[in-house]
């Protein structure tokens, strides 16, 4: 089987909609801040989002989204990220599998998104083979602050490895 991997060239960032502080989409996966409201998973389901990937860690629960998504035929499944730290070898090949062969559209979301675009970028240099800095200008595409986080993940990518 061949891994489904992600063209960082297909961008549109910053989508309009007013049910989401932030929506972008690189090709075939959506990234989002928070999941809040029905109207949200909705909204999603009409894009053809099949499979959720929420990268919250479980002291960040409010809203019960992983049951509403389940309630509407979307796929979910949870890769808790707090932080660079939480960016492991065994988190990213998680991520990789579970776009693997996927049929619909993704979303991948967190609070701020931050996380996601990390995720993404990680996987789309170590696992995918893109070039570093084409791996690395996704954030700026998207539109994200050059955050510590950000900053982690640059390093990461430039060493091209993990260090945990």
């Amino acid at each position: 089987m061949t891994m489904r991997c992600v063209d960082l060239t297909d961008v549109e960032k910053r989508l309009p909609n007013s049910l989401f502080d932030y929506l972008s989409r690189v090709d075939h996966i959506y990234i989002s801040s928070k999941i809040e409201s029905v109207d949200q998973i909705d909204f999603l389901k009409s894009l053809g989002v099949t499979k959720v990937i929420d990268l919250k860690c479980r002291d960040e629960v409010d809203f019960n989204d992983e049951k509403e998504f389940l309630g509407v035929g979307i796929e979910y499944k949870n890769i808790p990220i707090s932080g660079v730290c939480d960016f492991t070898q065994k988190n990213i090949q998680e991520f990789s599998e579970l776009i693997k062969n996927s049929k619909g559209k993704i979303l991948l979301y967190c609070k701020s998104g931050n996380r996601a675009v990390a995720l993404l970028t990680l996987n789309s240099c170590l696992v995918c083979g893109h070039p570093k800095k084409r791996a690395l200008e996704i954030r700026e595409k998207l539109d994200f602050e050059n955050t510590d986080l950000q900053k982690s993940v640059k390093q990461i990518i430039e060493n091209g490895r993990l260090d945990n």
